[in-house]
């Protein structure tokens, strides 16, 4: 790991909170009103100054400044589509549908993830069922850990969990998740939002010198 005291853990957890809740619910108008009265894309922590971030920013930003209430039926429209229809959506958000030769929910991958989180005491408090390997419950874990990290930078549990979850269960698939993203959605809302995740997980393990394990994928 690089000089913890010099990773700034509470701006990162901010920005994991809201990946968070981008990628889990449908977009509501007091949500997007809230990015755009606090001048989210202005105010995204720069912990990379990586092209992604620029990217993100970018998007973010001119999708915030010509947002207007109107937009909301078609962003929530796109959010199903993509995330969420019953079928097949364009952008699976589950680890088991990278992970799985049989593209099943809920598969071996997921039962890993599970364990893994009842060995570090993870647990969620949702309104409705999602399995776990879900990308919005990990950015969760993630703020979770973060803030750990944040209220004590050599918190060595919290940063060989953030290590193991990164390395063994989220950045051997995540990529093809982004690339999705970029592919298959359309607003500057979900795109900029894509680049700002990779960004914000790619910083993470460079932080924390995670070396993913290499699994065969099947999307």
């Amino acid at each position: 790991m690089t000089d913890s005291n010099n990773f700034d853990y509470c701006a990162a957890q901010g920005a994991a909170r809201v990946l968070h809740n981008v990628f889990l619910y449908y977009p509501e108008l007091s949500f997007v009103e809230t990015l755009k009265q606090n001048q989210a894309a202005q105010n995204w922590p720069d912990l990379s100054g990586s092209n992604e971030y620029q990217q993100g920013v970018a998007l973010l930003g001119s999708f915030l400044e010509q947002w207007d209430e109107s937009q909301l039926q078609q962003l929530k429209i796109e959010y199903g589509y993509s995330f969420f229809t019953p079928g097949e959506p364009k952008v699976m958000p589950w680890g088991s549908l990278y992970l799985g030769e049989q593209q099943m929910l809920n598969d071996t991958s997921t039962l890993e993830l599970e364990s893994f989180y009842r060995q570090y005491q993870v647990e969620f408090d949702l309104s409705f069922n999602q399995p776990a390997d879900h990308i919005a419950l990990f950015f969760a874990v993630i703020d979770q850990l973060l803030g750990e990290l944040g209220r004590d930078p050599e918190n060595k549990m919290a940063a060989d969990a953030l290590t193991i979850l990164l390395q063994q269960h989220l950045m051997p698939w995540v990529h093809r998740f982004f690339e999705g993203i970029q592919e298959h959605c359309d607003s500057d809302y979900y795109k900029g939002m894509g680049f700002l995740g990779s960004d914000l997980l790619s910083t993470l393990s460079n932080h924390l010198q995670v070396v993913p394990w290499k699994k065969l994928l099947y999307r």
